[in-house]
């Protein structure tokens, strides 16, 4: 009986391991970049080597369609799959609160300034850097 119980208590302390493969999610967004004159997209100019080569290993969507012309309002639509109403941004969950709320690690790494939280709702992260300064 001792060792019945003991197998359950150990059984229930375990971690959850799903049946289906959990994938990494890694959402790259740029600002005035386009599609036509990206490898991983069919431009063979050869531009962009490091980009393609991760477009390569990765799921690209070839039919995206931005909610708005600008950075400040895309972003925050991007999370959260709303239109860029200002009102309604803040009231909706974002993709990183599902992501997190299901296991996931959040983190951000931001070299925008549009991309920064004091234009949008950034909840979610478990770590946001808006201070990465890429090399140019």
């Amino acid at each position: 009986m001792i060792l019945i119980s003991l197998a359950a208590v150990v059984i229930y302390h375990m971690p959850y391991k799903p049946k289906q493969p959990r994938y990494n999610v890694v959402l790259v967004t740029y600002d005035a970049l386009r599609a036509d004159r990206l490898g991983v997209y069919g431009y063979d100019g050869g531009t962009t080597p490091n980009i393609d080569a991760f477009g390569h290993r990765s799921y690209v969507f070839k039919d995206a369609v931005s909610q708005c012309g600008s950075t400040v309002c895309s972003l925050p639509s991007i999370l959260t799959s709303e239109f860029p109403d200002v009102d309604s941004l803040g009231y909706s969950k974002s993709l990183v609160e599902v992501l997190r709320k299901n296991g996931y690690s959040t983190f951000a790494v931001v070299s925008h300034e549009y991309a920064r939280p004091k234009y949008y709702v950034a909840g979610g992260f478990e770590i946001f850097d808006e201070n990465f300064i890429g090399r140019g």
